[in-house]
């Protein structure tokens, strides 16, 4: 499945955070990972802020359904959220 924009975007920056560290964080480093002008990113978010806020939300939407797809996995055994969370660790 091809990604969005906004997911390689989001990947861009975790991959600038992992290499400069946060505080290193910038708008232009994040478009030049993405491979885009910072305006073209400007575009999908209006601030660094943003960015972060919407990197967050997007890990926990992606965690709960992660946690949903092992859950049902495990559907028929006892405390099937437990046992998906921590086969997911």
């Amino acid at each position: 499945m091809s990604k969005t924009k906004k997911e390689q975007i989001f990947e861009a920056a975790a991959r600038t955070i992992l290499k400069e560290g946060l505080s290193q964080l910038t708008l232009q480093k994040v478009a030049e990972h993405a491979h885009m002008t910072k305006a073209g990113l400007l575009y999908h978010f209006s601030s660094k802020e943003e960015l972060i806020q919407k990197m967050n939300e997007h890990a926990i939407v992606c965690f709960r359904q992660q946690l949903e797809s092992y859950q049902e996995t495990y559907k028929n055994e006892k405390a099937p959220y437990v046992r998906a969370y921590f086969w997911r660790h």
